[in-house]
């Protein structure tokens, strides 16, 4: 079930952060989807996330005009680099939609809940940014906090 009822998750997104999404979206061309791993803390009293990176696909990343999987081995190492440094957990993923908007589809839904609620991954809740190319050839961003039963619109607040 998807809420669109006022956002009650906020992902605060560094500007820095942020332009490593963008240089890979346009790096990864505005055809074939691209994205990576989010990295952060959550803040569960104040109702937020601050990313603290934003992985890059890797280099066995499944890149399809409609469909993206990030290279799981790439991705666990980008994790384990983050612990290491700062203690930021893998909290969801980010990805484009250069065809669409920057709404989760059908198939997002499914990997987002599914991810939720398998034990072995431990996600509380997890968080995509979906990240899609507008007509002028800019880019838009959707932001979405998935839990074990609802999947919910997301502030996205972009900071220094």
């Amino acid at each position: 079930m998807t809420d669109t009822s006022p956002h009650s998750w906020t992902i605060v997104v560094p500007r820095l952060v942020l332009r490593g999404m963008l240089n890979e979206a346009t790096a990864g061309g505005f055809t074939l989807e691209t994205g990576g791993i989010l990295l952060g803390h959550d803040d569960e009293a104040g109702g937020s996330t601050r990313l603290t990176a934003a992985g890059a696909p890797g280099p066995l990343a499944v890149r399809e005009p409609r469909f993206f999987l990030r290279d799981l081995n790439h991705a666990r190492m980008l994790a384990a680099r983050a612990w290491a440094h700062d203690r930021s957990q893998w909290i969801g993923e980010w990805h484009t939609h250069p065809l669409g908007h920057p709404v989760p589809s059908e198939l997002d839904v499914r990997s987002y809940t599914s991810h939720v609620h398998d034990p072995d991954l431990g996600f509380r809740r997890f968080i995509s940014v979906i990240v899609a190319s507008t007509v002028t050839g800019g880019w838009t961003l959707g932001g979405w906090a998935i839990d074990s039963s609802t999947v919910q619109v997301a502030d996205v607040k972009v900071v220094e």
